[in-house]
């Protein structure tokens, strides 16, 4: 069985969200996409991402970052399956 990756399109801009979908989905990637910052949060909180691309004008990256890693990650021994920021 072959793992799909799942990749989540966070972009205000609704044309280049429907061409990321188009594009990834076509090499075989699970491809959602959100254009408002509420929708982006309930996305991430909700599903299993591998990878997230986040460009919004009007909503902090490191918040949605935060939100995502105060409910993804248990604490305990080991930090490494958290996001890290590396900017």
């Amino acid at each position: 069985m072959v793992d799909v990756k799942r990749i989540l399109v966070i972009d205000d801009e609704q044309d280049f969200c429907r061409m990321m979908v188009e594009m990834l989905s076509g090499e075989g990637y699970h491809v959602d996409a959100a254009v408002h910052p509420i929708v982006a949060v309930e996305q991430v909180l909700s599903g299993d991402y591998d990878i997230i691309t986040l460009d919004l004008q009007d909503f902090n990256g490191k918040d949605v970052w935060g939100l995502y890693r105060d409910q993804k990650c248990t604490p305990g021994p080991s930090a490494s399956s958290c996001p890290v920021d590396t900017t």
